[in-house]
């Protein structure tokens, strides 16, 4: 059954002059360029340059559409990334950190507070954090101070940077929480990291 036949929403001009009545009576609702169903708009993705701020397409046909030209030119795909990553060599490990950091989030059920790269890196700027936090080395790590494990939330506050030794390695403080593991470290600080029952 061809949908097309079906639907006066196929005629382009139809369809504009449908989704631009819509906007003048403040339905927030389209019809779907691809489907041409009418739809909320909480079915269209954002594009701040269309008249009604969504995109044309229903996230439904966007991503078939996407799958299926990924599925034609996964090889184009896949060069041009490795393009960007080998004219990107830093900006592409700091947003890698990131996204390991939000996926490890999402796969422990954690909290997630939105925010972009950039506001992470800008938020460690201002409090002066550029190194591991616990040594003072390289940072290498996007470390979550309350373990995600724990009930901790995945946000800028919750967030530091770490090098694999100190976050991973033999003695880290993987299996502890971070003012234990400080604690032991640095027997100085013990008093003001621990408590008094501890």
């Amino acid at each position: 059954m061809n949908v097309e036949a079906l639907s006066p929403l196929a005629d382009r001009a139809a369809r504009m002059r449908f989704n631009s009545a819509m906007r003048e009576k403040g339905v927030p609702a389209k019809a779907c360029s691809k489907c041409f169903v009418v739809k909320g708009h909480e079915a269209f993705s954002v594009r701040r340059d269309a008249g009604d701020g969504r995109n044309g397409q229903c996230r439904t046909c966007s991503n078939v559409g996407n799958r299926l030209w990924y599925a034609e030119n996964s090889e184009r795909a896949a060069q041009k990334d490795r393009v960007w990553r080998d004219a990107n060599p830093d900006r592409w490990r700091e947003l890698n950190r990131h996204s390991r950091a939000l996926r490890r989030a999402r796969i422990a059920a954690a909290t997630v507070v939105p925010f972009t790269h950039d506001e992470l890196m800008a938020s460690w700027e201002d409090d002066g954090l550029y190194a591991c936090v616990f040594c003072g080395g390289p940072f290498e790590e996007i470390e979550h101070i309350l373990p995600l494990s724990r009930g901790g939330e995945h946000s800028i506050a919750n967030l530091v940077p770490s090098c694999v030794e100190c976050n991973r390695g033999v003695g880290g403080k993987c299996s502890r929480l971070p003012w234990e593991w400080l604690a032991e470290r640095f027997p100085n600080l013990a008093p003001l990291l621990l408590p008094a029952n501890a």
